[in-house]
């Protein structure tokens, strides 16, 4: 379980129902680069579950083995939603997420019906960035 200023964080997403609209997922070549040289990997597809299973994969891994990923390519809008069963008031997020990319993660006010942003994921180093003992926003 994740902690923040000695309290302990529920993971409120944790088995939630997870929907994808967009493009294709796992669609293109899996390289993964590391410093010595890159990498081709066979891509595995896994379920959008595992958005919302708790489970972190090791720091670096690469970003097209065991996650969900697509490629940009071909333009188009792309959302993975996660619906938790009520409201609730969440002060911290926590993401496991490519190194190279930028992601906008964003909530549902329940009072205006508006999304708004709520955090500006940056990018970073090389591989999967990200656990339970990560900072967070």
């Amino acid at each position: 379980m994740a902690h923040r200023n000695g309290a302990d964080l529920e993971n409120v997403a944790l088995g939630a129902t997870v929907t994808y609209e967009g493009g294709t997922l796992f669609n293109g070549p899996c390289y993964y680069c590391l410093p010595g040289g890159c990498h081709s990997l066979p891509a595995s597809p896994v379920d959008l579950a595992t958005i919302v299973d708790g489970v972190f994969l090791p720091p670096h891994h690469p970003w097209c083995r065991d996650t969900v990923w697509w490629y940009e390519q071909g333009g188009g809008h792309r959302v993975i939603s996660i619906g938790l069963p009520r409201a609730y008031r969440i002060e911290a997020f926590t993401v496991q997420a490519d190194d190279n990319d930028a992601y906008l993660l964003s909530y549902h006010h329940p009072e205006s019906g508006q999304w708004l942003s709520a955090w500006n994921i940056p990018q970073g180093p090389p591989g999967l960035l990200g656990d339970a003992d990560s900072p967070e926003c």
